[in-house]
């Protein structure tokens, strides 16, 4: 988004008394990653509420049936639980301030406690960026013994 429309929208915004409530960016990778944990419940009683109404099996047969690794009798949500003492969860939130600029901000979270741990913000994150916020996050080597990440390039 240029300069220009950043400031249209501003100014849009004095003449329209709900603008916060319209104005919701969304990704759509964002939104295909909620519907992926919602299951056919969640999702049936989201359709009725646009008027769609459909049966539970329906929606069921259009979902993505859960795939089972071979040899493996543990989970990845048993393992979690499992393993939740050592692990930290890591990821960039996009944020925009006033002017609709977008900046990062890194999150480093405690699984076990949900407590965030290290935050820092960016314009632009870098790999180096991301390895000096690992390294202040985790002083003299004291870190967790798994780190979750998305597979983004960061």
């Amino acid at each position: 988004m240029s300069n220009p429309d950043r400031i249209r929208l501003v100014l849009l915004s004095h003449f329209t008394k709900f603008w916060k409530q319209t104005f919701h960016i969304i990704q759509p990778d964002t939104l295909l990653s909620w519907h992926k944990l919602w299951g056919a419940e969640r999702i049936r009683g989201e359709l009725q509420k646009l008027g769609i109404a459909l049966c539970k099996r329906t929606i069921q047969k259009y979902m993505p049936k859960e795939r089972k690794e071979l040899g493996s009798s543990q989970t990845w949500a048993t393992f979690l639980k499992n393993q939740a003492n050592g692990i930290w969860a890591c990821d960039f939130i996009v944020v925009h301030d006033w002017l609709f600029r977008q900046g990062y901000v890194f999150v480093l979270m405690e699984l076990k406690t949900r407590r965030i741990v290290h935050t820092g913000i960016t314009t632009y994150p870098t790999d180096e960026g991301t390895a000096q916020q690992l390294r202040e996050a985790t002083p003299w080597g004291s870190g967790p013994k798994y780190l979750i990440r998305d597979r983004d390039k960061k």
